[in-house]
């Protein structure tokens, strides 16, 4: 999730929990310049469409499925990065599934309205119009990173509308775990600036353009900080105010009595050498009492253990969503 931390005063935490929504993966890219059309009939190519919340107009991108079928909805991180490297996640879509991602307001395609506080609750309203813009009363959501804290925030408040919860290197219930995970990400920064993996000091923003810090401490986020990355993993829009104006906005926040009632299906999957430490899984196990949530640890990863480990990922991915949320879902490479 990414919080630009304590790197520059105001940039607290916001490079860290997606930190590097920068990858565009040859697909029409969420943060593109390419113009919104609007909804298209479904298709195995993805299509574009446009989602009305409020004032707000919202980009968003589909693919697989037909109108009115399953849709599982994916929520980036940042806040403050647009929504490209979560095409990966197509080869989930099938012909019964909707993969679904939209760039949150302020970010990417779908800019901010002049009265946009960048609080949870609005961004829980926006999600909430993406469900009712697809005509289905459940939706399945898939979170990674800061997407991990807005889809806790969407099922407390609307737990009727989730049919399954699948969370991914998730930010954890708590403002004081996060705040724990984000001391142990700045000590994994210091660590690879003093083996001269990471540069010493920061490259600045550019103005609201968060993208040079992010490339610059992209290594802490892998297991092998010498890991390259997909060619696809270019720079993708990032903006400073939506982070920095959205953590300060948490505050001291506390999801796990809400969250103990959810019953919904959930799983958590982590990357065992994820930055911010193994408790943020822990925690957010814990917190679904009443769920019995399914976890599982991909070795030999970090905070996005799909990039690094792809198959043993979407190998759980897939057991999940087609075992816990009765999905039909694409078939994974090399199974």
């Amino acid at each position: 999730m990414l919080t630009m931390l304590a790197l520059s005063g105001r940039w607290r935490s916001t490079v860290l929990c997606l930190g590097l929504a920068i990858f565009c993966l040859g697909v029409t890219a969420c943060g593109s310049n390419d113009s919104t059309v609007g909804k298209s009939a479904l298709s195995s190519a993805a299509q574009e469409f446009s989602v009305q919340s409020g004032a707000a107009t919202l980009y968003a991108r589909t693919i697989g499925g037909y109108e009115g079928s399953d849709a599982l909805v994916l929520l980036h991180g940042g806040p403050g990065i647009s929504c490209e490297y979560m095409a990966t996640f197509d080869r989930l879509a099938s012909p019964t599934l909707r993969l679904v991602t939209y760039d949150q307001q302020g970010v990417g395609q779908s800019p901010a309205t002049a009265s946009f506080g960048y609080t949870a609750n609005e961004y829980v309203a926006d999600l909430e119009a993406v469900r009712a813009s697809l005509g289905v009363e459940r939706i399945h959501i898939l979170g990674h990173s800061w997407g991990g804290f807005l889809a806790l925030a969407y099922v407390t408040a609307h737990p009727d509308h989730v049919a399954s919860l699948t969370l991914v290197d998730g930010m954890p219930p708590t403002g004081a775990s996060f705040q724990a995970g984000e001391k142990l990400f700045l000590m994994g920064i210091a660590s690879l600036q003093a083996e001269k993996i990471i540069p010493n000091p920061l490259p600045p923003p550019k103005g609201d353009d968060c993208g040079p810090p992010l490339a610059a401490y992209l290594p802490v986020y892998f297991y092998d900080p010498a890991f390259v990355p997909p060619p696809e993993l270019v720079a993708s829009q990032c903006n400073a105010k939506a982070m920095d104006t959205t953590f300060g906005r948490l505050g001291n926040y506390d999801l796990n009595a809400q969250l103990r009632a959810v019953t919904a299906p959930v799983f958590v999957l982590f990357g065992a050498a994820d930055p911010f430490g193994a408790q943020w899984q822990k925690d957010l196990v814990s917190a679904f009492s009443a769920a019995q949530p399914e976890q599982a640890i991909i070795p030999k990863s970090g905070h996005f253990p799909w990039l690094e480990q792809p198959e043993p990922s979407f190998a759980k991915l897939t057991d999940f969503l087609t075992r816990r949320a009765h999905l039909t879902v694409g078939t994974p490479k090399g199974s």
